[in-house]
């Protein structure tokens, strides 16, 4: 007994060859009782008719016996394979007591095994956790926890050990951006970026602006002031407000039994206050337009890079979509590995419905190659002419570089098609990528330009431009 080894993969392939033969016996016996058991008499005498009855019984014997086998065959296989099984579990267990010995002066000293992948980040009062990382020397990180709470950003997904992959960002809550992918560091793909979260109508800011504006226009909306024979306001007079406008009251006039209609705070002769105040609305709403835009861009979540040595960048998140505003922009594609790898895609860009302009997301640029490898394609702009993103560069040595991303149609509010995006350039040998596709005008609205296309390395040939929407 000194020479049996007992393995759980030796024990499994055992099992799955004894399952096999078992099947061929059983089929092989289904076949001969058909032409055993009913054996027709050679004569009609009756030394004929007995010969044709023992073998007619001989055959119903040995199938008898044959089903007797096979239940007996079916039992091996089942303690056979849970005997595997236990010797499976008996391995991992004595493996796990290893590892913890192993990874217990890692976690004294870095907080983080030297074997062993990162836990999946959970969520803790609505709020995505992020993922925990791998093993110093081999693990994959954890997943980013996913949020509950609108506007808040999902968590990011762990980074990987010397070998692994990156773990996957998170989703974010109504109307926030998804987690971050996950670094590799050697050998080992980056983690993907989560997609933001699509806005739903209760909660985004869009709907809410819009329920106080139909709540103030609805009711006839008058000033809360004591009676006063004049139009100005007397100093010492309170103004009420209602829950939908603060300053503003449906519920009050200015004297018995007069019903205004809705007016300002100032009085329509202080011109000049007036025009002040529009141009200090002006203001407001340029710069509330660009804390839009910046939160957007903010808001799309890149692939997580490769490692240093093998492997691929991990793709970026899809941009959230943006209401009645702009649409989120794609996270960008990981880049690859140093020594070969191919970039990661970028991200398409969410939908945008403001009607001025252009308000679809732009989408992510490719990630790079390094080495050797393929540059990642750029993401496809987003619906209401979003611009297509740039393709991935070549690799420095040999590498073609990523096709850009096609340019978002137009939609009924955003009408002009989005212009695709510029093809990648190559370094040394390889092509250039392809220009993106132009996007569609809706209805009479421009369509957008096609991308041009990457520059050749010094072996290889150039990328053929988009074209046109």
């Amino acid at each position: 007994m000194s020479y049996v080894i007992a393995g759980p993969a030796a024990i499994a392939a055992a099992t799955t060859e004894l399952a096999g033969i078992g099947s061929t016996i059983s089929q092989a016996n289904v076949n001969a009782a058909a032409v055993t058991a009913g054996v027709p008499a050679a004569a009609a005498d009756q030394v004929s008719a007995a010969v044709a009855a023992f073998f007619g019984a001989q055959a119903q014997g040995y199938q008898g016996i044959s089903t007797q086998m096979a239940a007996f065959h079916d039992q091996l296989v089942q303690a056979l394979s849970a005997g595997g099984a236990a010797y499976a579990d008996a391995e991992a267990a004595s493996a796990q007591n290893l590892l913890d010995l192993i990874n217990a002066p890692a976690l004294a000293l870095f907080g983080r095994p030297w074997i062993g992948n990162g836990a999946d980040g959970g969520t803790v009062g609505g709020i995505g956790q992020p993922g925990g990382p791998g093993g110093l020397l081999y693990g994959n990180g954890g997943r980013g926890g996913d949020s509950t709470l609108a506007g808040v950003a999902g968590g990011n997904g762990g980074a990987a050990g010397l070998i692994g992959n990156g773990g996957t960002g998170g989703t974010g809550g109504t109307g926030g951006s998804g987690g971050l992918g996950g670094n590799a560091f050697l050998i080992g793909g980056g983690g993907a970026g989560a997609p933001a979260a699509r806005p739903s109508a209760p909660g985004s800011r869009a709907a809410a602006a819009t329920a106080v504006w139909a709540a103030c226009s609805t009711a006839t909306v008058v000033r809360a002031e004591p009676a006063a024979p004049g139009w100005l306001r007397p100093p010492s007079a309170a103004w009420a407000g209602s829950a939908a406008m603060p300053g503003y009251s449906a519920a009050a006039g200015r004297g018995p039994g007069r019903r205004q209609h809705f007016q300002p705070q100032w009085p329509r002769r202080a011109g000049r206050r007036r025009r002040q105040w529009r141009s200090a609305f002006r203001q407001r709403r340029h710069r509330r337009w660009r804390r839009q835009r910046r939160r957007h861009r903010r808001s799309r979540r890149n692939g997580g890079s490769a490692g240093y040595a093998i492997g691929s960048g991990g793709a970026g998140g899809v941009g959230g979509d943006g209401g009645t505003v702009f649409g989120g922009q794609g996270g960008d594609g990981g880049r690859a590995a140093t020594i070969f790898g191919f970039g990661g895609a970028g991200g398409n860009g969410g939908t945008g419905n403001y009607a001025l302009f252009p308000s679809g997301g732009a989408g992510g640029t490719g990630g790079a190659a390094v080495l050797f490898g393929l540059g990642g394609v750029g993401g496809h702009g987003g619906s209401g002419g979003g611009y297509g993103g740039q393709g991935g560069a070549g690799a420095w040595l040999i590498g073609s570089a990523g096709d850009g991303g096609a340019g978002g149609a137009g939609n009924i509010n955003s009408v002009a098609g989005g212009q695709g995006g510029n093809g990648g350039d190559a370094f040394f040998i390889g092509n250039g990528g392809n220009g993106g596709a132009g996007g569609h005008g809706f209805g009479a609205g421009t369509p957008g330009k096609g991308g041009g296309g990457g520059t050749a390395g010094v072996i290889g040939w150039a990328g053929n431009p988009g074209p046109d929407g």
